[in-house]
């Protein structure tokens, strides 16, 4: 015997071993396929970065020429996608410009059509029209790096490329790539040669990679692939010592089996020792607990009873023998889910001793219970304490009458007690009513009939409503008559004393004049309203000197500007082609004119679209939403009515306004990839929304902030006495919704 549970802990042991090894050998496998899904995404991002670049480089030329600031639209692209270092400008297969310039100076006037090493990449943007990485290569520059190219094309003719320049060392750190085999990983970088059809390897890496884990990271050429081993492979020290461990616990199993094999005799010896013990003693605890006063239950784990004294038999109406072996919770089916039940079931889970006062509905009898859990079930001692819970019962509700009215000092208190329909009322009470404390205290009628007929339903309603529920306060204003006859504002907070069952009791509250409050809360809203109309006065004046500085703008300096560019332009045709230095100056000076008509423009429009003013606001709306996904990239969606919106100037500018600051909030703050406009009419009303899905902000905040922007916009509607809406929240984006009557 002996032998056998020698070898049956011994396999056991050994069992647990080898999972222990496949459970280690599985968390090997997932943090090398974590760490292999991180640095792909990582380098995802690098190659969106560069596509980002290069697209938006080639978009600025196709439209408007190669920018004379290069360098500093450069800059901002550099500063806006992160990775890159380097952006360059190719006509025809020549670079003409790179920024920055400083390390880059070999590149200048490099022709890579010309260059078989280097070529292939741009043949191959050419072939695509469109984007295309190449590398890895070595640069002209130095080092080895990656150049992704956006062919551009006038006129169906290849005019040059936008191209963006990435280093080898760079793109590595930016994917959190150790080549120094110091960490817990190793790495190799390969892609398919789309002439030969072989791998390359990007990295000089001694290990052998025998592609234990490997991802691929999609480019739009083909596809790159990541290898990743770990550096420390499992080791089978821990799993030998556990083995090891097991075939000693197996060892000292079978000794101890051997022993207890051996001692049969002398343990049966003893259990019957201790047995006939162990019945002595519970002959003697049975006898001590029949003579004490209390009722006293014992219940197993199962939570049958295995024992109940007379006492408990006699407050449960049943026979202690005829009960024993009988689970509680089937003798006792309505005790599920009672305090009781609650205190039995956490003293046996804690092995804690609970103390907690029960009221039995049944029987209509307080119990205190003392219930002392053990491993093998728990006891439990009750007592009747009824008398004393009424007795504190009916010091509580004395205590909580002075506590309540000690809560409602100076104001007009009152009681009533829905069990005896006894009234009660302080003198300010009675004075309310006209009466003195030598007179009865009005009833319910009395002070209905008192209530403002065009407050008294919706009060009665209420005060009915908060009866039948559940709430424990009741708060109401309305208007009440004095006893010279004229209304006072009061305000009446009552507070509802409910039984177990949640049925009322009673009833005490306070009664507050607050007239004076109110006709300051009047007086607060007139001066809000003058407020909103003086807003509405300055918006009125602020768009009429837009206009007029426009129109001053337009007629004035717009127009001298165009008869200097004329004049300029008939002195350039009349200069000889031999005055070279005078033809270009004049011609420089042309463009600066072209330019500052472009500036003049831009403040037009800035101070008053002239296609609000011509078209309607469904077209400036429209024009505006062009202009943000334009200047900003993202897409902006307008759905609008297709039939002309009729609405008042200062309406179509409120509207206009509140689109330009929402979206240039959008701009500076929401980091969004997408726009959504509405503006739908009805009979009465104009409704517009804008909604963007970026970073969002907890709304709270402008509370607390000076938020001129937001404070501006409600501003405007509510000159308009309309309706402003902001919503928001961190990770869900920002909507504001609008209503303006027609």
């Amino acid at each position: 015997m002996a032998w056998l549970f020698f070898f049956a802990l011994l396999f056991l042991t050994q069992l647990l071993t080898y999972q222990r090894y496949l459970l280690r050998k599985d968390a090997d496998h997932r943090e090398i396929s974590n760490q292999a899904t991180l640095t792909k995404e990582r380098l995802q991002n690098v190659i969106n970065y560069s596509f980002s670049a290069t697209q938006t480089l080639a978009f600025i030329i196709e439209k408007n020429g190669v920018p004379q600031d290069f360098d500093s639209v450069a800059k901002q692209l550099l500063n806006s996608n992160k990775y890159i270092d380097a952006i360059e400008l190719l006509q025809g297969g020549v670079i003409t410009n790179v920024y920055p310039l400083k390390g880059n100076e070999a590149v200048l006037g490099f022709n890579v059509l010309l260059d078989s090493a280097r070529k292939s990449g741009a043949v191959a943007a050419i072939q695509k029209k469109g984007f295309f990485i190449s590398g890895p290569i070595n640069l002209k520059q130095g080092g080895a790096g990656f150049v992704s190219r956006i062919p551009i094309f006038k006129n169906n003719k290849l005019w040059g490329f936008s191209a963006a320049l990435i280093k080898l060392s760079t793109l590595l750190d930016a994917a959190g790539i150790d080549t120094s085999n110091n960490g817990n990983f190793s790495y190799q970088l390969a892609k398919i040669n789309m002439a030969t059809g072989q791998e390359e390897f990007f990295l000089r890496n001694n290990n052998s990679f025998k592609k234990e884990y490997s991802i691929p990271v999609e480019i739009p050429n083909g596809e790159w692939r990541l290898y990743i081993i770990a550096e420390k492979s499992i080791t089978f020290s821990g799993i030998f010592f556990f083995a090891l461990l097991g075939f000693i616990l197996a060892a000292t199993g079978g000794l101890f089996a051997w022993f207890i094999v051996k001692q049969p005799l002398r343990l049966n010896q003893l259990v019957q020792e201790k047995t006939l013990q162990l019945q002595a003693s519970e002959k003697n605890y049975r006898i001590t607990l029949e003579r004490i006063a209390d009722a006293f239950v014992a219940l197993d784990t199962n939570w049958c009873y295995t024992y109940m004294n007379s006492k408990a038999g006699e407050i449960f109406n049943c026979d202690p023998k005829n009960i024993i072996g009988k689970n509680i919770w089937t003798v006792f089916p309505d005790g599920a889910g009672q305090p009781f039940y609650q205190a039995y079931h956490k003293a046996m889970e804690l092995q804690q001793y609970i103390y907690i006062e029960e009221h039995f509905l049944s029987a209509e009898r307080w119990f205190e219970n003392h219930i002392y859990p053990s491993p093998e079930g728990v006891s439990i001692f009750l007592r009747d304490i009824t008398k004393r819970k009424k007795a504190e019962q009916e010091l509580q509700q004395s205590n909580e009458r002075f506590q309540l009215i000690s809560r409602a000092t100076n104001d007009a208190l009152w009681e009533w007690n829905f069990e005896t329909s006894e009234l009660w009322g302080n003198e300010t009470h009675q004075q309310l009513f006209g009466l003195t404390m030598a007179d009865p205290v009005p009833g319910e009628n009395v002070w209905q009939e008192r209530i403002h007929p065009g407050d008294r339903n919706t009060i009665i309603d209420k005060q009915a409503a908060s009866l039948t529920s559940d709430k424990s306060v009741f708060i109401t204003e309305y208007r009440f008559r004095m006893p010279n006859n004229q209304y006072r504002f009061i305000y009446d907070r009552c507070y509802i004393l409910r039984n177990l069952q949640g049925r009322p009791l009673r009833m005490v509250g306070s009664m507050m004049d607050i007239t004076e409050q109110k006709k300051a809360e009047q007086e607060i809203e007139n001066v809000n309203e003058q407020l909103r109309q003086l807003t509405r006065h300055l918006q009125n004046i602020r768009e009429e000197e837009r206009i007029r500085i426009a129109r001053e703008i337009h007629d004035d300096l717009g127009q001298q500007l165009t008869a200097i560019k004329m004049g300029i332009v008939w002195i350039n045709k009349k200069v000889p082609d031999e005055d070279a230095d005078i033809k270009n100056r004049l011609t420089n000076i042309i463009t600066l004119l072209d330019a500052g008509n472009v500036s003049v423009r831009k403040t037009l429009n800035e101070l008053r679209t002239g296609i609000l003013d011509n078209y309607g606001l469904i077209e400036a709306l429209e024009w505006q939403g062009r202009q943000f996904t334009a200047t900003t990239d993202i897409p902006l969606l307008f759905n609008g009515p297709k039939e002309t919106v009729k609405a008042e100037e200062p309406v179509a500018t409120c509207i206009f306004r509140i689109f330009q600051e929402a979206l240039t909030n959008i701009t500076k703050y929401a980091h969004a990839s997408q726009v959504t406009s509405s503006l739908t009419c009805t009979n009465n009303n104009i409704i517009f929304s804008i909604a963007d899905n970026g970073l969002g902000f907890d709304t709270e905040l402008l509370k607390s902030k000076n938020s001129f922007g937001v404070l501006g916009m409600r501003e405007r509607v509510a000159a308009l006495n309309g309706s402003f809406n902001l919503e928001s929240s961190v990770g869900n984006g920002t909507s504001i919704n609008i209503s303006i009557p027609l």
